[in-house]
């Protein structure tokens, strides 16, 4: 079967507190519910290659050095691959053709690239193509680049990508790290999506 896979809750898990805490400290955010907006604002710019994390900061937080440096590295931080999902994902490559699919970065992507296991997939980034999901350009670049990914089924955690992805002729599965109570479950559930008999 052949798979493409984004990254963001759903083979890593990202826990923003130490960057809203950080982002609250230097007056960014007045709370921490504010958090999530934010990131998801300003890592759009990131993730469509506009600007690094660290310019955004300075840019467009108007953040001095030592901060954007602290920010930077909390935001490097808060994405963790559970042992339970990398077992899965060692487990299904042995049976799927795989490409990672996500909207990311420059940093995270390097963070990605650093990882032997991520690192051993095809990658196809947002910010190298200029263009994110849910856009009909990130999946029309996937399929004029990895042409062999045609018809693929895309497990992501937003409807809204989903529904671009089954667009552009692909079958969808949903998956959100984060519904599960624990990493075991979700590992259990993305396996059984993967055909990954249970440990």
């Amino acid at each position: 079967m052949k798979i493409a896979l984004d990254i963001g809750n759903v083979l890593v898990a990202v826990n923003t507190q130490a960057l809203g805490e950080l982002l609250k400290e230097f007056g960014c955010i007045k709370d921490m519910e504010e958090t999530v907006s934010w990131v998801e604002c300003l890592g759009g710019l990131v993730n469509l290659g506009v600007c690094g994390f660290y310019d955004a900061l300075r840019t467009h937080l108007v953040v001095g050095e030592a901060e954007a440096g602290r920010l930077t590295q909390a935001w490097h931080e808060m994405v963790e691959m559970p042992p339970e999902i990398r077992q899965v994902l060692e487990d299904a490559s042995q049976i799927h053709k795989m490409i990672l699919a996500s909207n990311i970065g420059p940093e995270h992507a390097s963070v990605v690239r650093g990882d032997s296991l991520f690192n051993s997939f095809p990658q196809f980034f947002s910010y190298e193509v200029g263009a994110a999901k849910p856009s009909r350009l990130f999946f029309h670049q996937l399929r004029a680049e990895h042409p062999g990914f045609r018809g693929a089924t895309f497990i992501d955690d937003r409807e809204e990508n989903l529904a671009a992805a089954a667009g552009a002729g692909m079958k969808t599965i949903q998956f959100r790290l984060d519904e599960h109570p624990t990493y075991a479950k979700a590992a259990e559930v993305l396996g059984g999506f993967l055909g990954i008999p249970k440990r």
